[in-house]
């Protein structure tokens, strides 16, 4: 995302999705989703890492464990990409989705 107006909508969405999980947890997952959204149709920033371990955060409720897995590993490679080791994003990806990979790679010897 060349532009840098959407990429501080973008961490704008970030900080008040971060305020309203403490606040209004309801709604959360407008926010999450709105910089998901951004995302894909205007191209990645250093902060979309942050939204999609978020998104994945969010989806691990719906029982499908390997898409959960995929969007966060992603997430980490993007965070890896820009350089940015982002203390949310591992502390996102290790209570959402991190502890589904030792499941996931003993699944894979059934």
């Amino acid at each position: 995302m060349e532009d840098t107006k959407l990429c501080n909508i973008v961490k704008f969405y970030s900080a008040i999705a971060t305020v309203a999980y403490f606040c209004k947890p309801h709604v959360v997952g407008y926010f999450v989703c709105k910089m998901v959204q951004m995302s894909l149709r205007n191209g990645v920033c250093q902060h979309t890492p942050l939204a999609l371990m978020q998104l994945s955060t969010m989806a691990i409720r719906i029982n499908n464990a390997a898409s959960v897995h995929r969007i966060a590993k992603n997430a980490l490679v993007l965070s890896e990409k820009f350089g940015t080791s982002d203390q949310k994003i591992c502390i996102n990806y290790y209570l959402g989705a991190g502890h589904l990979e030792p499941y996931l790679s003993g699944s894979n010897h059934l």
